[in-house]
């Protein structure tokens, strides 16, 4: 993931850096990683991870279908060694409820 990440926003993190490191110049704000990252967050039933990159924002939507694309066929070319798992939830139906009411 972190690899297509890195390789498909290449282009747009390098010229973004030179204009960050203006801004925290500026604005004293936090000097934060321009390269995209991943957060790992452990829960119950799986690793959930959390792709962090920046693009411009007004191609945002293209930008995220497009590297998400990059990184489903990496995923494919690891014929079976990395496979993408979802939450599946089973509904039952309600069994039916006789009340009797006393006087």
């Amino acid at each position: 993931m972190l690899n297509t990440a890195t390789e498909f926003l290449s282009d747009y993190t390098e010229k973004s850096k030179a204009k960050w490191q203006q801004m925290v110049a500026h604005y004293y704000i936090e000097d934060a990683t321009i390269e995209p990252t991943i957060a790992m967050n452990l829960t119950d039933n799986w690793v959930q991870l959390n792709l962090r990159y920046i693009t411009d924002y007004k191609i945002r939507r293209n930008t995220k279908h497009t590297l998400f694309q990059h990184i489903e066929k990496a995923i494919s070319n690891t014929n079976g060694k990395v496979t993408l798992a979802s939450t599946t939830l089973q509904l039952l139906e309600v069994p039916p409820l006789n009340v009797i009411l006393k006087k």
